[in-house]
């Protein structure tokens, strides 16, 4: 249910007891969108389509590793002074 308050708050509501499970505001959705959603990678379109989920989190986890072990080498030359 959404208020048209200046927060713009949303409340999530059990339809079985009526119990009120969430409240979210503006800063707590924008908190889940920048912090929550990258690190727990729970968007609905791919949870949806659990095959192209571990795709893509395989294809990222490559992706960093690949950018980690690339900067451990640069940071090895640079220390050591090999060019």
């Amino acid at each position: 249910m959404k208020f048209a308050d200046p927060d713009a708050t949303w409340f999530h509501i059990d339809p079985t007891t009526g119990e009120v499970l969430n409240r979210a505001d503006q800063s707590s959705r924008t908190y889940r969108w920048l912090f929550n959603a990258p690190h727990s990678f729970d968007f609905r379109f791919l949870l949806q389509r659990r095959p192209v989920w571990d795709a893509v989190l395989w294809l990222l986890s490559a992706a960093g590793l690949i950018i980690s072990v690339s900067g451990v080498v640069i940071g090895w030359r640079r220390l050591s002074g090999v060019r």
